[in-house]
């Protein structure tokens, strides 16, 4: 569950959350790229520099996955393991289906309550992303990495003592990459060579 803070808007809430998060934003994204930079420079050697050339799209936006990540990881988390209750307590098996409609019919009006518009809208991109880096880009194994992802997520906010873990937030993240999901398969459409171009990975790179 994305944390609450009071009644704001959902530009003050998506702020608040960035820049809580910057930090250590910073730091995933300087250490996961100067890895994957050595990793690649001791595999590929002297084509090193040409295969990241090639992928160097898809590389910016496995960057920006990771960074995205940890934002989603700093704001349901970190800031929680201060005690370990009873997950039986804290996570709710159950779900309450009537979150979905909710999203449509008040879910603009009421976010400050349901924060369900916000929990779609921080899982948005995870879905955007997963295709450019997954080796099939597809529906299904979108749909599944990004639900594990959401599920992981609220699973440990069950041993939590300042937040809940419930099925209502992985319902709501799931359909957040779904819609992710959606706007990958209209820029796909939209700018296909662009798209295409997103698609080199470095591994793949190295085979042509």
């Amino acid at each position: 569950m994305i944390g609450s803070h009071g009644p704001r808007t959902l530009f003050e809430e998506l702020r608040d959350l960035t820049l809580e998060a910057v930090p250590l934003m910073v730091i995933a994204g300087l250490v996961y790229w100067f890895v994957r930079r050595f990793i690649h420079k001791k595999r590929f050697g002297a084509e090193f520099k040409e295969i990241r050339r090639k992928a160097r799209l898809n590389e910016i936006i496995r960057l920006l996955l990771v960074i995205w990540a940890t934002l989603i990881v700093c704001n349901t988390l970190l800031p929680s393991f201060n005690e370990l209750p009873h997950l039986s307590s804290f996570f709710r098996f159950i779900p309450n289906w009537k979150v979905i409609p909710e999203i449509f019919t008040r879910g603009i009006r009421g976010i400050d309550k349901t924060h369900s518009l916000l929990n779609i809208l921080m899982f948005a991109p995870i879905g955007l992303a997963l295709p450019f880096v997954l080796k099939q880009p597809k529906f299904g194994w979108t749909v599944l990495a990004g639900f594990c992802f959401t599920f992981a997520i609220e699973f440990l906010q069950g041993f939590s003592s300042q937040r809940d873990g419930n099925t209502d937030d992985v319902i709501c993240n799931t359909l957040g990459v779904i819609a992710g999901y959606a706007l990958y398969l209209l820029i796909k459409l939209l700018f296909p060579k662009f798209t295409a171009k997103c698609m080199i990975k470095a591994e793949t790179a190295s085979e042509n």
